[in-house]
């Protein structure tokens, strides 16, 4: 039985105005308009999380927004990010992420293929970090699509309304996604 691909997809910046939540949007409405795909779009800042810290998880647990995040991503076949990159790596905001996700099971991403995208107003468009976001995954023994795709000068894209070579790759992933996943989520 053929069932639909779903993918979650979330930023990894929750400023007002993100560059990444634009690029994320426009993923997204590209990825939904393929046959059989449903997405469902996380909005982290509606689950904030405290810096992750072994005392206050032993003293208070694991706070319900986790769960919330986890309960999310489950049925799941892909997990889409759109992160940006501070200072060459991956944010603090998608880095805490994981490690409190880790915490609940630290199978959950295994299983879904990771899709990566970033974005900057530089030359690289954040490549540094989309590297050392696949290196991370890697140590946890998930699959990230490859190549990642960086958006180089992208407010200029923004603005123009066009995002070269997204489509290619969100069909590259889509359909990756779909072998790698062989149509049943993990679990």
């Amino acid at each position: 039985m053929n069932q639909d691909l779903h993918i979650v997809a979330y930023a990894g910046s929750i400023r007002t105005g993100s560059m990444h939540g634009a690029v994320l949007d426009i993923a997204l409405k590209e990825v939904e308009g393929f046959s059989d795909v449903t997405v469902d779009r996380i909005d982290l800042a509606q689950y904030p999380l405290p810096l992750y810290n072994a005392d206050d998880q032993k003293a208070y647990g694991i706070p319900d927004a986790v769960w919330r995040i986890q309960e999310r991503i489950e049925p799941a076949h892909g997990v889409l990010i759109a992160s940006p990159e501070y200072n060459g790596g991956y944010t603090p905001l998608f880095k805490n992420t994981l490690d409190w996700l880790s915490r609940t099971d630290k199978t959950l991403f295994q299983g879904r293929l990771v899709g990566l995208i970033t974005a900057s107003n530089g030359r690289r468009g954040g490549s540094n970090g989309a590297r050392q976001m696949a290196e991370l995954f890697g140590y946890m023994s998930v699959a990230v699509h490859q190549p990642t795709f960086s958006i180089p000068h992208a407010g200029e894209r923004l603005e123009e309304g066009e995002i070269p070579g997204l489509g290619g790759w969100l069909e590259s992933y889509v359909a990756a996604a779909r072998c790698f996943t062989g149509g049943d989520p993990p679990g």
